[in-house]
C-alpha cells in the first residue's frame, strides 16, 4: 500500500496549493522541527510530519485534504512509510517545496530569509539551520 498511495499524491503548484490551503486544506511540513523554525511557511493551516502522526485519527478529519512539502520539492519517495498510515485521503506534493512557493512571493518566516534573499535561494542548503 506504501508505493501505491506515493503514486496517488499528486504533485501540484504553489498556486494550486494555496488554492487549496484557502479551501481549508492542512500544510504538512515533512522537515526536522529546528530547520522549520529557521525557514517555515507563514501560514496558519500548517503541522509538522510529527505532529500529524502523534494525531489520533478521530483528532483529524477524513476529508481534510494533505499537502507534503519539504524545502526543495525532492524526496517525496521517502514519505512511503508515513503516507501508508494516512489511509485513502487526497495527498498531494508541493512541485519544487518552500523555496519555490517563497520564489512565486508567497509568505514564509524564520531567521534564514535574509541569507536567502541576500545570497540566492540556492544558498540555503549551505547553512546549519539547526546551528549557528
Amino acid at each position: 500500500m506504501g508505493i501505491k498511495a506515493i503514486e496517488k499524491m499528486q504533485n501540484i503548484t504553489v498556486r494550486q496549493a494555496w488554492t487549496l490551503l484557502k479551501e481549508g486544506a492542512l500544510l504538512v511540513d515533512v522537515r526536522d522541527a529546528c530547520v522549520c523554525q529557521n525557514l517555515a511557511f507563514a501560514i496558519e493551516n500548517q503541522i509538522s510530519l510529527d505532529k500529524l502522526l502523534a494525531l489520533a485519527p478521530e483528532h483529524l478529519d477524513a476529508n481534510v485534504k494533505l499537502i507534503f512539502a519539504n524545502l526543495d520539492g525532492n524526496g517525496k519517495e521517502q514519505l512511503t512509510a508515513y503516507v501508508k498510515v494516512l489511509g485513502t485521503r487526497d495527498l498531494y506534493w508541493l512541485a519544487g517545496g518552500l523555496l519555490q512557493w517563497r520564489h512565486e512571493g508567497f509568505p514564509v518566516k524564520g531567521a534564514l530569509i535574509d541569507r536567502i534573499t541576500e545570497h540566492g535561494e540556492n544558498s540555503c542548503r549551505c547553512f546549519s539551520c539547526c546551528g549557528n
